[in-house]
């Protein structure tokens, strides 16, 4: 149904879609509620300054997860940032996915589209992360 060239750079796209809604003007109301909701001390300037030093890295599911999960090593502040990029992510897919898909640039719209619910459950689960497309046996 999807051929690997349609599905090659789904995560990294979605990925970096995610990155450029975080870094545009429309991304302020929701980063107010979630920082108020989650009191997560961080300001807007610095959480855009941590995405915009990352979004070129995100180019495969093991990057992508990188900004996702928490882990011990990371500061409090490193880990209210990644907490702040999943539910961001969490509003993008959910409310302006399609719209970028087919507004964007992307090429392969029909599998954007096909793997949005996929990449949602991912973001929700980030540690069962491992794959997107699942393979049929043959």
């Amino acid at each position: 149904m999807h051929d690997v060239k349609s599905t090659k750079n789904i995560v990294k796209n979605y990925g970096r879609a995610i990155c450029n809604f975080i870094l545009t003007p429309l991304f302020l109301p929701y980063f107010n509620d979630i920082v108020e909701r989650d009191k997560e001390n961080v300001t807007l300037e610095e959480f855009q300054q941590y995405i915009s030093e990352r979004k070129e890295a995100v180019d495969c599911i093991e990057r992508f997860k990188e900004m996702l999960i928490v882990s011990k090593s990371d500061s409090e502040k490193e880990g209210a940032f990644k907490r702040i990029f999943k539910k961001s992510g969490i509003i993008f897919i959910k409310y302006f996915s399609v719209n970028w898909i087919f507004h964007g640039r992307v090429t392969y719209k029909e599998s954007h589209l096909y793997f949005r619910h996929k990449m949602l459950r991912r973001l929700n689960n980030p540690h069962l992360f491992t794959y997107l497309k699942s393979f049929a046996k043959k």
